[in-house]
C-alpha cells in the first residue's frame, strides 16, 4: 500500500468533505485508492472504526449504516479522532508542520542528534542503541542515521580535542 508524503498531505489539507474510505487510507498514512484489491487490513479496520464512531456520535444524518463513500467535514473527523486519543497527520497540518519544523531546524543534526542520544540515555538509563531508536522517532529520521550522526559528531568532537593538546 503507497504510503503518503508530504506533499501528498498537503494537498488534502484543502479538502474539507472526505470520504469515509479515503479517511481510513488517510488515518493510517496511506494514498486512497479505489482498488478494493489495494485495501489492507489496517484500512479495513479503521474504516469499522470510523463507522463504529459516525453511528455512536450520531453523525450520520440518514437512518442506514454509513457507507465508505459517505462524506464528512474534517471536523466530524477530529470527532473521532479526539474521541479516539489518535492525532492523525492528516486532520492536523499544525502537527506536521511542527514536526517539520523540528527536523528542519536541525541544522547541527550531528549535533542534535550526539545532544539528544546522551539526553535520552541518562534518563531513561537505556543503551545507546536504544536511545538512538527513541530520538530517530523525535527527529523522524532512520535509526541508524541517528546513530550514524552520533558516532560522526562524537568524532569530531574528539579530533577537536586531540588538537588543542
Amino acid at each position: 500500500m503507497p504510503k503518503l508524503k508530504r506533499s501528498d498531505l498537503d494537498v488534502w489539507d484543502n479538502v474539507d468533505q472526505i470520504r469515509l474510505i479515503d479517511a481510513a487510507h488517510l488515518w493510517i498514512g496511506a494514498t486512497p485508492t479505489d482498488n478494493e484489491t489495494m485495501i489492507g487490513y489496517q484500512v479495513h479496520s479503521v474504516r469499522e472504526m470510523l463507522i463504529s464512531a459516525v453511528i455512536e456520535l450520531e453523525m450520520n444524518s440518514a437512518s442506514s449504516e454509513p457507507q465508505p463513500t459517505d462524506r464528512f467535514t474534517k471536523a466530524d473527523y477530529r470527532r473521532i479522532a479526539e474521541k479516539s486519543g489518535e492525532r492523525p497527520t492528516f486532520l492536523y497540518p499544525e502537527d506536521r508542520r511542527r514536526r517539520t519544523g523540528r527536523k528542519l531546524a536541525t541544522v547541527g543534526l550531528y549535533r542534535n542528534c550526539y545532544e539528544e542520544i546522551l539526553k535520552v540515555k541518562k534518563a531513561k538509563q537505556c543503551t545507546q542503541t536504544r536511545a538512538a531508536q527513541i530520538v530517530s522517532r523525535r527527529f523522524e529520521i532512520p535509526a541508524s542515521a541517528v546513530e550514524r550522526n552520533f558516532r560522526r559528531h562524537r568524532e569530531t568532537l574528539e579530533k577537536s580535542a586531540r588538537t588543542r593538546k
